[in-house]
């Protein structure tokens, strides 16, 4: 098994992350002190990357640990 295969390089470190978009948009009609209404409204939009898990083991116990095994 291998578990030393999941290095990371600032070239790849975000090609295979999903992009994700989070979009809000407000609206209303607000009342003007001389009478009347003011029709307002406003969006806005922001992308972020959903990040890997990053996981590091430790073997605390033994030098080695066999499948289905404890170690702690």
């Amino acid at each position: 098994m291998n578990l030393d295969n999941n290095a990371a390089t600032s070239n790849n470190e975000v090609q295979d992350e999903q992009k994700l978009t989070n979009y809000a948009e407000g609206a209303g009609a607000y009342q003007k002190t001389a009478g009347g209404s003011l029709s307002v409204t406003d969006n806005t939009s922001i992308t972020r990357t959903a990040e890997d898990l990053v996981v590091y083991k430790t073997n605390l116990t033994s030098d080695t640990i066999a499948q289905g095994a404890t170690n702690s």
